[in-house]
């Protein structure tokens, strides 16, 4: 599959950025919602803490002291963080479609942007084939493993 626009590599602090931006813009508006009758309080807390588990594997991700593994719950079978991937995949489809709603019935570069990247964090999010494991922790996993220490100055070295 062809990533889209916003999910480069040299992009994933955006990405990130993304994430913490539909936490938070669901915790400010998700009481009101809820006072007003359009959102059930079971379906916000699962929806608000999904997207905080978004939010600290993207953290993760991104922090380059961060653990080579992700955190582990050998008791759930799944990462540290809490939740299942094919919640977490679903979740970001979700926000992926509806910023795309918005996107579209606005027309403003701003809003576009946004809902390409919440596509971008939906591809991030998606597992490769035989894995049950999101491309973002894949990807760094990987990275962290194959990292290779920087060289020594030999010359220096040898004095």
């Amino acid at each position: 599959m062809t990533p889209p626009r916003l999910a480069a590599y040299h992009l994933r602090e955006c990405c990130a950025a993304a994430a913490t931006r539909i936490l938070r813009e669901r915790e400010a508006r998700y009481p009101a919602l809820i006072e007003d009758g359009k959102l059930k309080a079971a379906d916000a807390a699962t929806s608000l803490e999904l997207a905080r588990v978004i939010v600290a594997q993207w953290k993760w991700a991104m922090d380059p002291a961060g653990a080579i593994d992700p955190p582990w719950d050998a008791e759930r079978g799944v990462y540290g963080w809490g939740a299942y991937n094919h919640d977490l995949t679903a979740e970001m489809e979700g926000a992926a479609r509806r910023a795309k709603g918005i996107a579209d019935r606005t027309g403003t570069q701003q809003a576009i942007d946004f809902a390409d990247l919440c596509v971008a964090l939906h591809w991030w999010q998606q597992s490769e084939p035989r894995s049950h494991t999101a491309r973002i922790v894949l990807d760094t996993t990987v990275e962290r493993r194959c990292a290779v220490p920087p060289m020594m100055d030999q010359g220096r070295a040898a004095a």
